[in-house]
């Protein structure tokens, strides 16, 4: 597949900036896509100015992703982090969890999902109570998503 100039240099980009941990899925060369590719695939296509604020943190990449394997689809988590004495008291790393099953379904939902899940850190949905405001925070995050130009997922949640 040809990719615009634009297209290659954040390909680039997030091929260095993506921490990705735990199982990531099928290979590349599988029929299936892996979750390294769905993740890059989403955060290359997403708006300027989000792209911006997720790659080119100035102090190197805040938000983990993990796969996890047959479950739950996916979840954004904050965890703060204790730091020595003269620094901030804390700083937080978002941390998105994954499941292998994205490369399942349909690439188009599956990078609604992931868009999905880096709205809710976007957005700040990360409080020690997940359900507190739940239909507003998920009201708010399709809304984004849509705004995006990704595809809500049509199935229900986990």
């Amino acid at each position: 597949m040809e990719h615009s100039a634009k297209t290659a240099k954040r390909l680039q980009e997030i091929n260095r900036w993506l921490d990705l941990q735990g199982d990531m899925g099928i290979e590349e060369e599988e029929e299936k896509p892996s979750l390294k590719w769905i993740i890059a695939e989403t955060v290359t296509r997403l708006p300027d100015d989000v792209y911006q604020q997720l790659v080119r943190f100035p102090k190197g990449p805040h938000l983990f992703f993990v796969g996890c394997g047959p479950g739950q689809r996916g979840q954004a988590i904050r965890k703060y982090f204790t730091v020595p004495p003269g620094f901030a008291d804390r700083f937080a790393e978002d941390l998105i969890v994954l499941s292998n099953e994205l490369c399942n379904m349909p690439i188009e939902e599956a990078c609604g999902t992931v868009a999905h899940e880096i709205a809710h850190v976007l957005l700040g949905h990360m409080g020690l109570d997940p359900l507190e405001g739940y239909e507003r925070k998920e009201g708010d995050v399709d809304r984004l998503v849509t705004a995006w130009g990704f595809e809500l997922s049509k199935r229900p949640p986990d």
